[in-house]
C-alpha cells in the first residue's frame, strides 16, 4: 500500500511539474502578447495623430467640391496630374541632356 501511495505521489508530482512548465510557457506567451498589444496601441495613437491633418484636408476638399462642383474639381485634378507628368518628363530630359554634356 505504501508503494502504491508512493507511485501515486510520484505521478502527481510529475503532473505538477508538467503543469508548472505549461503554466510558465503560457505566462511567457501572455507577457509577449501584452507587450505586442502595448506596441500596437502606441502605433494606433501615432496613426490617429497623423490622421487629424488628413481629415482636415478631406473636409477642405469637400468644401471645395461643394463650392465649385464635382466636375470642376475632377477636371482641375486631371489638369494638375497632367502638369505633374509633363514636369517629370522634362526633368528626366534635362538630366539626360546634362549627362550627355559631361
Amino acid at each position: 500500500m505504501v508503494k502504491k501511495v508512493a507511485n501515486m505521489i510520484q505521478a502527481l508530482y510529475s503532473k505538477y511539474l508538467d503543469l508548472k512548465n505549461k503554466n510558465q510557457k503560457l505566462s511567457d506567451r501572455n507577457m509577449d502578447l501584452e507587450n505586442r498589444v502595448e506596441r500596437l496601441r502606441e502605433e494606433v495613437s501615432v496613426i490617429e495623430k497623423e490622421n487629424v491633418p488628413l481629415l482636415n484636408v478631406v473636409y477642405d476638399i469637400d468644401r471645395v467640391v461643394a463650392v465649385l462642383g464635382e466636375d470642376k474639381v475632377k477636371e482641375a485634378i486631371e489638369v494638375a496630374k497632367h502638369l505633374e507628368q509633363a514636369n517629370a518628363k522634362q526633368k528626366i530630359k534635362k538630366r539626360r541632356i546634362d549627362r550627355d554634356e559631361i
